[in-house]
């Protein structure tokens, strides 16, 4: 799979001092190749955080229901060997559907 991406440059709010996401929850644009385009939230340890902030933001139904593909990358280090002392980068990848949302999609 090829993969084509762009950074998301979110504009700088001067008050808060903070950056404000792609629909509030982007931080990066990939394109799939044969795939599709997927919008990326990017993290550190705190996963659970971000998880929920996609799962609450009506903007990510929106994005898959327009055919998109939508993502959370958690990076960590990890110990490269049991005992040793090399750390290695190593990501958490989760990929949302429809299923994750709890909506209505057909009316019932």
């Amino acid at each position: 799979m090829g993969i084509s991406s762009g950074k998301v440059e979110a504009p700088w709010n001067q008050f808060s001092k903070k950056r404000s996401d792609l629909f509030g929850i982007l931080d990066l644009v990939a394109l799939y190749v044969g795939e599709g385009i997927c919008g990326i939230q990017c993290c550190g340890a705190d996963f659970a955080e971000h998880d929920r902030k996609i799962l609450a933001s009506p903007y990510s139904v929106e994005w898959l229901e327009s055919y998109g593909i939508l993502e959370t990358w958690a990076w960590r280090k990890i110990l490269k060997k049991k005992g040793g002392k090399l750390k290695v980068w190593d990501v958490k990848i989760k990929r949302y559907t429809l299923d994750d949302f709890n909506i209505n999609l057909h009316g019932e």
